[in-house]
């Protein structure tokens, strides 16, 4: 592959990995943007961009300073690391999941970095009021209230909904998305395989 070639499927795959953020699918929109970086790995949007769907804000970390390395002026890259270091020196180790649908991409990154939900109160350690604990319901059954989220994508899933995973629960679409390619029988398939 020539490099006018990659430089153009790695601009591409960038392209593509922020309309995964904006509409909330995070794991994609990584593998999307760790794909634009392997292809070019001098392309400072693309760690910008990396930095931005992964939770950890080690992780962060290490992506912004990458692509401030190869490009020390980038303001969006600066303005994140300094919020990032912010969340480090606090203690905070993931950045907490958002719903992300119908949202620019800068409005997801300094809501992603920015907002910190409330579990206690800092001057006794008592419990948050229950006015500031949002209610989740589940996304397949919306009157089903749920405590539960699926750890790939962090939509809420109730009990009827969730998979068991190694990694914790997943959604039955996160789920659909792991199971290997041999797996994934389509109808037509199903049909073809009666004949």
């Amino acid at each position: 592959m020539s490099k006018t070639q990659s430089v153009s499927e790695a601009s591409g795959l960038i392209q593509a990995a922020q309309e995964a953020l904006l509409h909330g699918h995070t794991y994609e929109a990584s593998k999307l943007f760790r794909r634009a970086t392997e292809l070019e790995p001098e392309n400072a949007d693309a760690w910008v961009g990396l930095a931005d769907a992964v939770r950890s804000f080690r992780e962060k970390q290490q992506h912004l300073q990458r692509a401030l390395e190869l490009d020390p002026n980038n303001e969006e890259a600066q303005a994140s690391l300094s919020l990032v270091e912010a969340k480090l020196a606090s203690g905070e180790l993931l950045a907490p999941r958002t719903n992300t649908q119908n949202r620019t991409v800068p409005e997801q990154v300094s809501e992603t970095l920015t907002e910190v939900a409330p579990v206690t109160d800092s001057t006794d350690g008592a419990e948050a009021p229950a006015s500031e604990v949002t209610t989740l319901y589940c996304y397949r059954h919306p009157d089903r209230e749920t405590g539960l989220q699926c750890t790939q994508c962090g939509r809420p899933i109730c009990h009827e909904c969730v998979n068991t995973a190694l990694v914790g629960q997943l959604c039955p679409e996160c789920t659909r998305e792991r199971r290997p390619v041999n797996y994934q029988v389509s109808t037509k398939t199903l049909v073809l395989a009666g004949f």
